[in-house]
């Protein structure tokens, strides 16, 4: 069975070779941090662990994990997230006198139909048992189907995604810690009006995006 499955990888390797970004990740055992503040339009203050840079594989892993959800691309970006989790708010205080939500970025209906999965659930649904028991799906949704924002202008995704959020189940923010995460921040935009939306039920937020442009 053995000899059966590498001639099987061997022949879907040649049909299907792997991608640049593939490779890249092949050879990476683990993602360094590479933490720095971005400030968004409206002074959201968001914690971003590496940077999202050609060539990086940080770069190749969340290409990856948005292209087919790809099981080192997850593994690699939830041990960097979980890394920078604890180092920067395992603060005693904080986690035990208040509830502490992780809240993924929510896809429109349309845009998670279409790629088959939420990228950002995934990886945060990969955390260490102890951080993926406190992610929560069910509180932020997204109302209307948006336009890729990589595709406008910086006035054009202030706009865009603006009223884009709202709540589901705002009876769990009550009281509640917040650690809102996104994949990549460019303008910051989309943290913008999600943050907001949090904020307005009473929630403490703090914004967190895997990558950086």
């Amino acid at each position: 069975m053995h000899i059966v499955r590498c001639l099987y990888e061997r022949f879907c390797a040649l049909i299907f070779p792997p991608s640049v970004h593939e490779r890249t990740l092949a050879r990476t055992e683990t993602l360094m941090p590479d933490i720095a503040s971005v400030v968004t339009p409206s002074g959201v203050r968001v914690t971003t662990c590496a940077r999202y840079r050609a060539g990086s594989t940080a770069h190749a892993a969340v290409l990856t994990l948005k292209d087919r959800q790809d099981t080192k691309a997850v593994a690699l970006l939830a041990a960097l997230l979980g890394d920078v989790l604890l180092e920067m708010y395992a603060d005693a205080h904080l986690w035990s006198a208040q509830e502490v939500l992780l809240i993924p970025i929510p896809l429109s209906r349309a845009r998670e139909r279409e790629r088959g999965f939420n990228q950002v659930r995934v990886v945060c649904n990969a955390l260490p048992d102890a951080l993926a028991a406190r992610v929560r799906t069910d509180v932020l949704v997204r109302t209307r189907h948006t336009r890729p924002q990589k595709l406008l202008t910086r006035r054009e995704r202030m706009a865009n995604v603006r009223t884009a959020f709202a709540l589901a189940n705002a009876d769990a923010l009550e009281g509640a810690y917040v650690f809102l995460i996104d994949d990549v921040i460019t303008t910051g935009a989309t943290l913008d009006s999600a943050v907001r939306t949090l904020e307005a039920a009473g929630a403490r937020v703090s914004a967190i995006a895997l990558t950086r442009a």
